[in-house]
């Protein structure tokens, strides 16, 4: 379903994308299957990759946090940290 809407908003919505200011070739790059890791291993290679991410916090921040090559590989992370 994310990658029909990703290619949706791209073939039918470039001219919203680029208005704020994203490049639908962005969108047009996401594909599935995505690869699955657990929170556990999302926070490991994030901090193996330079990230000053701890167990626990939201890995939403992440993104933030990681080099440009992070931020294009497309995963789904199957756990998160219990509150």
């Amino acid at each position: 379903m994310l990658e029909y809407v990703a290619q949706n908003m791209a073939d039918k919505h470039a001219d919203l994308l680029e208005a704020v200011g994203r490049k639908p070739e962005e969108l047009k790059a996401i594909r599935t299957p995505f690869k699955r890791m657990t929170y556990a291993d999302a926070v490991e290679l994030a901090q193996k990759r330079g990230a000053n991410i701890k167990m626990g916090q939201d890995i939403g921040q992440m993104k933030k946090r990681c080099s440009q090559k992070m931020k294009q590989s497309r995963y789904l992370s199957q756990t998160s940290p219990r509150q």
